[in-house]
């Protein structure tokens, strides 16, 4: 029996690798910014994703624990 995971294992690492490459390329074409300032821009952009989820999920938190009382 053939399972989805071994054929879909390649594929996943490799959309893993492309992502950060894409959205590299584009930030680079659409500011028309150096390497650097594609770099610089793609940090900001991971800073600013990582603070917002951890504000999502520390409020997520806050709803539940209120609706058990705690």
């Amino acid at each position: 029996m053939l399972l989805l995971d071994t054929v879909t294992y390649g594929a996943a690492n490799w959309l893993l690798l492309a992502a950060p490459i894409h959205l590299f390329a584009h930030l680079r074409g659409v500011y028309a910014t150096s390497v650097t300032g594609a770099l610089i821009r793609m940090v900001l952009l991971f800073v600013g994703s990582v603070v917002g989820f951890t504000a999502l999920m520390i409020g997520l938190l806050g709803v539940g624990l209120s609706a058990t009382g705690g």
